[in-house]
């Protein structure tokens, strides 16, 4: 019993820390079967017979499982109060870049916007796509950076330079970090929290000497139903 209760404390935890906090609406019931299997479980044990103890246990872990019925219904019912939610991603418009280098599917016809930055290598333009859905931004950001720059530097250290200014730029702090490939291209996937209420979601892919960011800023409690997924997974290389 006491392998079973480490081991779920340890998954669970870490469910909590990776997932619930950035949907509000699980993130209470997700402590609450933290907390639970060792509150009720612990009554029983001090306030009854030994012997009445497994069926306890029992009725525990019926009530678990009404627990995490409740709190998955609840996350179906706010996705689902989302007006148009549920037809949204449907109604988003395929675009493809000027260069005919990706595309991707924005909900609003893109803005673009282009600057000029001054890297150690010489002037790079990042070029900037960007569609406002209510008070969501959805974007795509790419630089091609010189030959030079990228001399010595492992993929994975290009991509770590590309995260720690994502994160820098937004003064955000890190929440989670996954290492992703697109069309087999390195890449990783990062959750950054931005004061004082918004969460940056992107994924970043270096393709050659070009780096990719697609950028998702929301609100934190509408972070669940932005259709992040639904932007990253339209997004494609072409050449």
């Amino acid at each position: 019993m006491t392998i079973y209760y480490i081991l779920y404390s340890v998954f669970v935890s870490i469910w909590i820390l990776k997932d619930a906090p950035l949907q509000n609406v699980s993130r209470w019931w997700a402590l609450g079967a933290l907390i639970l299997p060792f509150i009720v479980p612990y009554y029983f044990v001090k306030t009854r017979p030994l012997n009445k103890y497994w069926k306890f246990i029992g009725l525990w872990l019926l009530g678990f499982f009404v627990i995490h019925a409740i709190g998955t219904v609840m996350v179906k019912v706010q996705t689902t109060n989302v007006p148009g939610s549920s037809n949204q991603i449907a109604q988003w418009k395929t675009f493809v870049a000027d260069d005919k280098s990706f595309t991707v599917q924005f909900p609003t016809e893109p803005n673009r916007e282009s600057d000029i930055v001054n890297a150690p290598s010489g002037k790079v333009e990042l070029i900037q796509y960007m569609s406002k859905n209510k008070d969501i931004l959805y974007s795509v950001m790419y630089g091609d950076y010189p030959g030079n720059a990228l001399v010595g530097l492992t993929s994975d250290q290009l991509l770590d330079n590309a995260r720690n200014g994502a994160v820098g730029n937004v003064q955000g702090k890190l929440l989670s970090e996954v290492i992703i490939s697109k069309a087999n291209y390195p890449g990783r996937e990062i959750t950054v929290k931005v004061e004082p209420d918004s969460v940056l979601s992107a994924q970043i892919i270096l393709k050659d000497n070009r780096v990719y960011q697609l950028l998702v800023v929301t609100p934190s409690d509408k972070l669940f139903t932005s259709h992040r997924k639904d932007f990253f997974n339209s997004f494609e290389i072409l050449r």
